[in-house]
């Protein structure tokens, strides 16, 4: 996408469209520091399944790593966009596509993800206004908005942080008696953890990992 944006366009609003985010400053300097990352986990990624491929990283990581390093965000996007040639984006396109071949993993439609993320705050406004007692509703409200960011997040980091926040709200069931008894009993806990088995199936499927569901939906029979 960054490639197609006008090369005079401010570097700040090319980030803010790419990521999605809003002009909230700490919102884009989260999500850009994510991005960052990246560089360095796929290059785990291909040491662990093609350390022969090793000696090529450095066609795309090097300039991706200057670029971001001299970038400047109250500037021209041509301060990030002039330290990637096309050679570089093809090697790196390569890279990718191979470790999606070697991983087997899959990506979540835009709509799904829309859809997941307007149910979760559909019922977080639920929870807020349920029965459920202060420091319980507190826990769950302030969850649900966690996996919402990381829907939001989705297209940066993949289904990982998402899957992880799904497990620790189900891991609470353990911890917490009336946590496991609103998601049991309570109408409103069954969608939540109806709507929290949905995605966690979803994305296991995806990412080519065992359902994690099994044994949380018998603790709560």
């Amino acid at each position: 996408m960054g490639t197609t944006k006008p090369a005079d366009q401010p570097c700040r609003n090319v980030w803010q469209e790419i990521l999605g985010c809003s002009s909230v400053e700490s919102e884009l300097f989260a999500r850009l520091g994510k991005v960052m990352q990246l560089p360095a986990q796929a290059e785990q990624l291909v040491a662990s399944h093609f350390p022969h491929h090793l000696a090529t990283l450095p066609q795309w990581r090097d300039p991706v790593q200057a670029a971001f390093l001299h970038q400047n965000l109250s500037d021209r996007w041509l301060t990030f966009q002039q330290h990637i040639p096309q050679h570089s984006l093809s090697q790196l396109a390569l890279t990718g596509e191979i470790l999606h071949l070697k991983l087997g993993t899959q990506a979540i439609e835009r709509e799904a993800l829309e859809s997941y993320k307007n149910h979760l705050l559909e019922l977080r406004d639920e929870v807020q206004n349920s029965d459920l007692a202060s420091i319980a509703k507190t826990y769950l409200v302030y969850e649900l908005e966690a996996l919402c960011n990381a829907l939001n997040e989705y297209a940066i980091t993949g289904g990982g942080p998402v899957l992880k926040q799904v497990e620790a709200m189900f891991g609470h069931v353990v911890r917490d008696p009336e946590y496991r008894t609103f998601l049991a009993s309570h109408e409103v806990g069954r969608r939540v953890f109806d709507q929290l088995t949905a995605m966690a199936n979803v994305i296991t499927v995806l990412v080519g990992l065992p359902q994690l569901t099994v044994g949380i939906t018998s603790l709560l029979k």
